[in-house]
């Protein structure tokens, strides 16, 4: 996986890397940001990180409201993680399997121990943190993402810039 481009107001940085931000604040300055509002379908953990998230991303500059769907699935995802850590204090990290065996001869049943299994809650927190992963770093709206199309529109001017690709002005 390349290295991410950092992005960085902050004056002890490279100057690259600050000028890289700055062009990205200059270049979606017309965009909305990222509304402070929970999407109501939003709950429990997911309203939660919502509402720490989008105040840090909307202090950044550079995150805007085409970015809602990332924000969205990041929460979701994040909620996913939680619920399935929950139950796992609950429930633990595997569970007793049991069968129910029936006596030929007297016809009695009893339950006799036939193993453990993993939690199916440890696979969530396995696939929600992938995601959550891949959602912080590598999806095509996060504002490092969009640091490395501004570096690449810069290679060719001939075609259209982020902003116009973002604000639906140009086929991509």
């Amino acid at each position: 996986m390349p290295k991410q481009m950092k992005l960085t107001t902050d004056k002890h940085s490279r100057k690259d890397q600050r000028v890289r931000t700055q062009k990205l604040i200059t270049e979606t300055s017309g965009m909305d940001l990222i509304q402070k509002s929970c999407p109501k379908y939003l709950s429990s953990y997911a309203r939660a990180m919502w509402t720490k998230l989008v105040p840090i991303l909307q202090a950044s500059g550079y995150v805007k409201q085409a970015d809602k769907g990332t924000i969205e699935a990041f929460c979701i995802n994040y909620q996913l993680l939680r619920k399935g850590y929950d139950s796992i204090k609950t429930d633990g990290v595997v569970t007793k399997v049991s069968k129910t065996v029936v006596n030929q001869r007297t016809g009695e049943t009893y339950e006799d121990n036939a193993g453990w299994k993993r939690n199916p809650a440890s696979q969530i927190i396995d696939s929600a943190t992938a995601k959550l992963n891949s959602l912080a770093h590598e999806l095509g709206l996060t504002p490092s993402a969009r640091a490395s199309l501004l570096q690449l529109s810069d290679d060719n001017d001939e075609e259209p810039n982020i902003k116009e690709m973002l604000n639906g002005g140009s086929e991509f």
